[in-house]
């Protein structure tokens, strides 16, 4: 093993040695739910998901404002990639408009950072029990075990979006959650 691949070990979740193994989404417009994980090399990955969020209003995450945005930003920048969002993450009060955290959100209504299935118990969502965590991610891929992570990734997205809504005490129906969504935009522009 180089000296590359042991810090990719030990260090997978730290930005610099990060990469990117693949991207979860849920995009709700008025035409419909579009959901999927984009896969591929990471440059792939990297142009794929900004092709695919542009025009998105909101981006809604656990722990996205703290590490997968960065993590995209700068991974996308290694590669010349222009992100078709102007992001600045440098206050998440001032990216709100754009960007929803439920990490952060939780630790304002708890006090403290939660779990995105312990928030989800808190606010009353059933959550499946994951094998997988983003620590073992990296493992998981040198296994071979790919498909799992894209798996696990789709749960975590759709988990979260139960999560923003119910935590905006709103109820859990993907056909509400495009009205309710639409109603947000419409507020905000």
């Amino acid at each position: 093993m180089t000296v590359e691949d042991e810090n990719r070990e030990k260090y997978s979740l730290n930005r610099k040695y990060a990469r990117v193994l693949c991207i979860g989404y849920l995009m709700i417009a008025s035409d419909g739910v579009n959901k999927g994980v984009i896969e591929g090399d990471e440059p792939q990955i990297l142009n794929t998901f900004w092709n695919t969020g542009r025009g998105v209003d909101l981006f809604i995450g656990h722990n996205i404002f703290e590490f997968d945005l960065p993590l995209i930003l700068y991974r996308s920048n290694i590669y010349n990639i222009q992100p078709t969002h102007k992001l600045r993450l440098l206050s998440y009060r001032a990216e709100r408009k754009y960007v929803y955290d439920t990490l952060l959100e939780g630790k304002r209504i708890y006090g403290e950072y939660i779990r995105l299935n312990k928030l989800a118990e808190l606010l009353g969502i059933e959550s499946p029990k994951f094998a997988l965590d983003g620590s073992k991610v990296y493992a998981y891929h040198k296994a071979g075990l790919d498909k799992e992570i894209n798996r696990y990734c789709m749960q975590q997205v759709e988990l979260i979006l139960k999560d923003f809504v119910r935590a905006v005490n709103y109820e859990c129906d993907f056909n509400d959650v495009v009205s309710f969504l639409e109603t947000k935009k419409s507020l905000s522009h």
